[in-house]
This record gives C-alpha cells, sequence and structure tokens, in this order.
C-alpha cells in the first residue's frame, strides 16, 4: 500500500535495497530462490506466535544449542567521567539463570536516563542464553499442530527450556529444502532468538 519513487545512481543492489528496507518501519526481506527470475519481498516482520512446542512432546528430529557464552543478567553502565546510575546496575532474569554480572563504559552518555536506556538495550540481546533449535518440518508441524506452509522464515515459536524452567521465544530463521519442487514438506527449519549472531 505505499508508493514510493527512488532513484539509485551508481549504488550497488545492496545499498539500493537497504534504502527501501530503511524508509520502513518493522521492516522484514524474505526470498523466493526456487522461481527465476529470484522474487525478493519486503514485509512487516511476523509478531505473532505461530507455533508452541510443549514440553512433553519429544521431537527425534530435535537438536537445540544453548550458549551462554554472550549472556549477562546484572548490567553495570558507566558513562561520561565515571558516571553511576542509583543502584549501580540494571538487572534481568537473575531469578532463572542466576547472577551473571558485566560492566560497560560508554563516554558519549551524559544522563543517568541515557545510561538506564543503554542498559536495558544491552538486557534486551543478552539477558538470556542465544539458543539454536532444528527440527524437521513435518516433525514440527505435527508436534504444534500448526500447517508446514504457516512455519515460514520470520515466524515466531515458542520453544520450552525445562533445564532453566522457562519457555522463549524463538524466530525461524532458516528453510533447508532438500528438493524443494518434488519434495517440498521436506524441510529443516532452524529457530533462534539471538537472530543478529545467526
Amino acid at each position: 500500500s505505499v508508493s514510493t519513487p527512488y532513484k539509485f545512481d551508481g549504488d550497488s543492489l545492496f545499498d539500493a535495497l537497504k534504502t527501501v528496507s530503511d524508509s520502513l518501519n518493522n521492516a522484514w526481506w524474505s526470498y523466493d530462490m526456487s522461481v527465476y527470475p529470484f522474487r525478493l519481498n519486503i514485509t512487516t516482520k511476523p509478531s505473532g506466535v505461530a507455533c508452541e512446542l510443549r514440553s512433553g512432546r519429544n521431537l527425534a528430529s530435535l537438536t537445540k544449542t544453548i550458549d551462554k557464552s554472550t549472556m549477562y543478567t546484572r548490567f553495570y553502565p558507566i558513562g561520561k567521567d565515571d558516571m553511576h546510575i542509583s543502584g549501580n546496575y540494571v538487572s534481568r532474569n537473575e531469578n532463572l539463570y542466576g547472577e551473571i554480572s558485566k560492566v560497560e563504559v560508554k563516554q558519549s552518555l551524559e544522563t543517568e536516563g541515557e545510561l538506564i536506556e543503554w542498559a536495558n538495550e544491552r538486557l534486551d540481546k543478552h539477558a538470556q542464553p542465544s539458543v539454536t533449535v532444528t527440527a524437521d518440518g513435518m516433525e514440527l508441524a505435527e508436534a504444534t499442530g500448526v500447517t508446514l506452509d504457516k512455519l515460514t522464515l520470520g515466524r515466531i515459536c515458542r520453544i520450552p527450556l525445562p533445564e532453566f524452567s522457562t519457555t522463549i521465544e524463538e524466530r525461524i530463521v532458516e528453510l533447508e529444502y532438500r528438493v524443494k519442487i518434488h519434495a517440498p514438506e521436506v524441510v529443516q527449519i532452524t529457530m533462534g532468538n539471538q537472530q543478529e549472531d545467526i
């Protein structure tokens, strides 16, 4: 529903595409490489939960990788001239994962409000482990009751982490087809909660 004129003089294709996506809020690129010419679509990033795994449902194909190496639950932000916030730190998920501390300095921040905002942004990314899950598409569809054609890139799936007594939300970040034209149901689905790392 949006039509905007763009003009690109000597820009790379990547720069041209980035200009389009940067002009929209919450933009999400999707693609279809099974056709020629290839299709590239820009849509709104899906926000609703598409499927949910249950702790009691065992999927033979499910593999889960949990990486806590970049995680912290307590963040001590320090600003210009060694400025601290009252209370010294911002915390999140300590009751789930324990106290994991991190101290960082950002000289460009001059107010307590800026420090708190920065701390919350950092905890948004780091207050839970990086979890990557892969599963066979048909098996995942049967276990969740969601049809395979609705398990598309960007859709959100809730994944239980019984080892931490919690559930996290992951986005589908990769669909790996063996032969998409002849066997579109044979697909491995990869999900991740830290998309920028995948």
